[in-house]
């Protein structure tokens, strides 16, 4: 859970603590009405002192509570983990390139983009400036999310960050972290991009899984939109023949009846059991269903074939794996304050009792 500027909750169900806050507030409200008789001889000679003693006791008991409520706050953030994701701050307007943009852009292109102010950093290691940097061929053109969630959670980022990067899924690694979401994506031409994996298919079903078989191809529908551009695919009813028997690199198997045992190499998927509707309906189905129908070394060639685009960076690229930054607790600092906040609570509790005795 991201909190203002640069906190995070890791544990957002320790926020639950919060409710304790009602435990020291009782006990305020209940003490206020609390008091002792005493046996005094002329009221004259502690009427002023009265009004004195009256307003520290209240002072005392107010801060009191105060602290009270800090130590249950202060214990619910360590309960809730709240860690940050970096110390220092960049300079605003800063920019990111990858040495495979640097390759990939014109001289016109490179030249606009080392004359800006400041000057932008490589993402590769060190992140030197990018004035400085001369791309070789054997720099390595991968792993720029990884890259880019290691800067962004050291720094603190001011307004959108820009990354110049090469339009190919390949250079971006197959994990993608956990990004903030005002990141301009500025994406160079390259002609050298991998062919798309070719991926064909069928979907056959019983005339009464009509629900079903269109929540499977919304599903298919997104994998080739974030995915697999070349997959196609057609719907059959289970008593077609001529479908069935047709060659496919996977098979969908809707229908009530067992599938036959001539699907040739098809890989095939089949939810089971009266479950498998809201598994279809789950808003993380194409994950199953693409792990289903394609093995590991094709969703990898699927994913490093896919041409990369602002679209798919921010919104089709959380199909890969989730990982989140890398971020640095406040433990030891939030046990530091609570141990001095309790310390404080049970001076001021002590003094108050021996000063009622």
């Amino acid at each position: 859970m991201d909190l203002p500027g640069a906190a995070m909750l890791l544990s957002p169900a320790g926020l639950f603590g919060l409710l304790a806050i009602a435990i020291p507030v009782a006990v305020h409200l209940i003490s206020r009405g609390r008091g002792r008789r005493v046996l005094i001889g002329n009221i004259e000679l502690v009427r002023a002192a009265r009004r004195t003693r009256v307003t520290a006791l209240r002072l005392t008991q107010r801060l009191l509570l105060l602290l009270r409520i800090s130590i249950v706050v202060v214990a619910t953030l360590l309960l809730a983990e709240i860690a940050l994701q970096g110390s220092d701050s960049a300079e605003p307007g800063v920019r990111y390139v990858t040495p495979g943009w640097l390759r990939a852009a014109n001289d016109t292109e490179r030249a606009d983009l080392l004359s800006l102010e400041p000057a932008p950093r490589v993402l590769t290691k060190g992140y030197p400036t990018a004035p400085g940097y001369d791309p070789g061929p054997g720099d390595p053109d991968y792993d720029i999310w990884p890259l880019l969630a290691e800067r962004l959670s050291a720094l603190r980022h001011a307004g959108e960050v820009d990354v110049y990067a090469e339009p190919r899924m390949a250079a971006f690694g197959e994990q993608r972290p956990q990004l903030p979401n005002g990141i301009r994506w500025h994406l160079a031409a390259d002609t050298t991009a991998p062919a798309a994996l070719s991926s064909d298919g069928v979907v056959i079903h019983d005339s009464d899984r009509t629900d079903a078989v269109r929540q499977v191809e919304r599903a298919l529908a997104a994998l080739r939109r974030h995915r697999v551009p070349q997959m196609r695919w057609q719907t059959c009813l289970a008593d077609d023949v001529a479908c069935i028997s047709k060659s496919r690199d996977w098979v969908v198997w809707l229908a009530a009846a067992e599938p036959p045992a001539d699907l040739g190499d098809a890989r095939l998927y089949r939810p089971q059991g009266e479950t498998s509707q809201p598994a279809i309906s789950d808003p993380r189905y194409p994950d199953v269903l693409l792990e289903a129908l394609l093995s590991d070394a094709q969703r990898r060639e699927a994913w490093q074939s896919l041409p990369a685009s602002s679209a798919v960076l921010n919104a089709g690229a959380a199909l890969a794996e989730s990982v989140p930054l890398p971020n640095r607790p406040l433990h030891l600092w939030l046990g530091l304050l609570l141990v001095a906040l309790w310390a404080v609570e049970r001076l001021l509790s002590e003094r108050g009792r021996t000063a009622d005795d």
